[in-house]
């Protein structure tokens, strides 16, 4: 790979190579966790709005008040 360069040696090509390797792979890795994250983030809010809908369902209930519609079953 930089073999052209003269006065390296096989150490030096080595490390060079190691050194460029490296941050492709903490790339890699940034940008998986970071997609992980976001995809659990909707799953989360989306359970989060489902709880609170269900909470205000049974509050109105408890009050009395049964003019809403009952839950959709998925």
């Amino acid at each position: 790979m930089f073999a052209f360069i003269p006065g390296l040696g096989g150490q030096e090509i080595l490390l060079l190579g190691f050194l460029c390797f490296v941050p492709v792979v903490v790339a890699v890795v940034v940008l998986v966790v970071v997609q992980s994250g976001r995809n659990s983030g909707r799953r989360s809010v989306a359970e989060l709005e489902d709880e609170n809908r269900r909470l205000r369902d049974e509050l109105r209930r408890a009050k009395g008040d049964d003019s809403t519609p009952p839950e959709p079953s998925r």
